[in-house]
């Protein structure tokens, strides 16, 4: 099982929810996707860092990487891990655990990430999706989400609640709930002042919850996420510029032409041409 398991691709990961991992000793991988990712470590020995603190997971540990940090991945052992990508919400997977009970609120210190020693009844659970993947090499949506609320149950049902609360700390909370207001209004590209009206909040409570919770200013923030689904449509997708254009909220294609320029290094055509050329290329 360990030979067969595939490298870590954040993108592959996105897609299908979950994936099994093996990483070999003095690999390095980083990666900042709009999801929160579970790894459940089998064996070896990895060094994670957020960008404010760096920890070792050792086999049979647990630990969630927010959706709101850059994250590094250094193996120092040969590893294997089963890697979940929450679908949803951070919110709605701790109301999937917690049901009606409200989660504490954090402080500034609850942000740290932890871990938590994987109990068998979860382990059964991480060996049975290393399996199905190891048969089939990939998981489809709809059985993503079945297994989520599986473990959901297993989390809820197996640890002790003021254990867990502070395990998901990251995920839940006031926090949490912040991550993901600015996430539902992601796609609509607004300024400061807009996402802080629409939440009913000043500018400056937006920016303070903002640079705390993402690391980094709004405008950044939106033009990183701008870049990442710009340079995936014209990479993967036929869209047309026109309707990408518009989808993306640019006042014109020609202004969506200078920014992928400015910051993906080429215009939109040439760049959605050399990814058609290395499919084709790839295919022979």
């Amino acid at each position: 099982m360990r030979e067969s398991a595939p490298d870590f691709d954040p993108a592959k990961l996105m897609k299908q929810g979950f994936t099994w991992v093996h990483g070999v000793k003095g690999e390095s991988t980083s990666f900042d996707i709009p999801v929160s990712i579970f790894t459940f470590l089998f064996e070896g020995e990895l060094m994670l860092s957020d960008g404010i603190e760096s920890f070792v997971l050792k086999p049979g540990q647990m630990v969630i990487f927010p959706s709101d940090n850059y994250h590094t991945i250094d193996v120092l052992k040969d590893s294997t891990a089963v890697y979940l990508c929450i679908i949803g919400t951070n919110r709605a997977f701790c109301n999937g655990i917690f049901m009606n009970d409200k989660p504490q609120e954090m402080t500034d210190n609850d942000r740290r990430i932890r871990t938590l020693p994987i109990v068998p009844p979860l382990q059964s659970f991480a060996d049975q999706i290393a399996i199905y993947i190891q048969e089939r090499n990939r998981f489809k949506n709809d059985l993503s989400l079945a297994k989520q609320q599986e473990l959901q149950v297993l989390l809820g049902a197996y640890y002790p609640k003021k254990q867990l609360q502070s395990f998901l700390a990251p995920l839940c909370g006031s926090y949490g709930a912040f991550y993901d207001q600015v996430m539902a209004m992601g796609d609509l590209f607004l300024s400061a002042d807009e996402m802080a009206d629409r939440m009913g909040i000043s500018r400056s409570t937006f920016i303070r919850h903002f640079n705390r919770t993402f690391k980094m200013t709004p405008k950044n923030w939106s033009k990183n996420l701008r870049c990442n689904i710009l340079a995936r449509a014209l990479r993967e997708t036929s869209e047309p510029l026109a309707e990408l254009s518009e989808r993306l909220h640019f006042s014109s294609q020609q202004r969506m032409s200078s920014f992928c320029k400015e910051n993906l290094g080429n215009t939109p055509r040439t760049i959605r041409t050399a990814a058609m050329r290395l499919r084709r290329k790839k295919q022979k």
